[in-house]
């Protein structure tokens, strides 16, 4: 029964919530203040398109932001050798990120921070920022604007948010549309039948450094 509440998906295990290791902290009176209680489940819907990549992530430094159990980051850094780095605001969350990353494996890093918390200097070590549904307030909204925006100033290669299609992600969406070379791919949805939308920047590191060498 017990390892029946081991989950598998895209390659890698996690712990359900119903698992007796997690249950054993929470008693500890360890339970996540925020929303990581549980593995959401536009995060399955992303592992599952991210199995699909080849090399495009292979050997990157990444940023895993508002990360609840982690699980983004510890499937890039078991499939394709990524240095992970797994922040949240809610310090009660990164025991479980420990615990899910251990029972693949692999070592990933963890942070303590809020959106706001995270600096253009900080992020100067990352190639890859990736976060999934972490958009849930006006406020979260515009923080995470202004975070991708100290992202691009940090010259951080690629960006990827996902979410269930909230008003304020698509808001946010559509700012950062008018402003940013924006992809946004539409995925099948989780069992409520909702659409995922997976967003995307990305940054031609080369072709930004000629333009900036061009204007000196």
């Amino acid at each position: 029964m017990i390892e029946q509440r081991i989950r598998d998906i895209s390659g890698i295990k996690y712990y359900a919530a119903s698992h007796p290791r997690v249950r054993k902290y929470y008693r500890q009176g360890n339970r996540p203040r925020e929303f990581g209680s549980k593995v959401w489940a536009t995060t399955l819907v992303v592992l599952e398109r991210l199995s699909q990549e080849e090399k495009n992530f292979s050997n990157l430094k990444v940023l895993e932001i508002g990360c609840g159990w982690g699980l983004l980051g510890i499937f890039l850094a078991k499939k394709f050798s990524c240095r992970v780095t797994a922040s949240d605001l809610d310090k009660n969350v990164l025991p479980l990120v420990e615990m899910q990353a251990k029972i693949n494996n692999v070592h990933i890093e963890t942070k303590v921070s809020s959106f706001n918390e995270l600096s253009t200097r900080y992020l100067t070590n990352f190639d890859l920022v990736i976060g999934s549904e972490i958009c849930y307030s006006d406020e979260v909204a515009e923080d995470l604007r202004k975070l991708i925006e100290r992202c691009l100033a940090a010259k951080v290669g690629k960006i990827i948010l996902a979410d269930p299609g909230r008003p304020d992600f698509k808001e946010l969406m559509l700012k950062l549309t008018t402003s940013y070379k924006v992809q946004v791919e539409i995925l099948p949805g989780s069992a409520n039948g909702k659409k995922t939308y997976l967003l995307s920047i990305e940054q031609n590191l080369q072709e930004q450094e000629l333009y900036e060498e061009k204007k000196d």
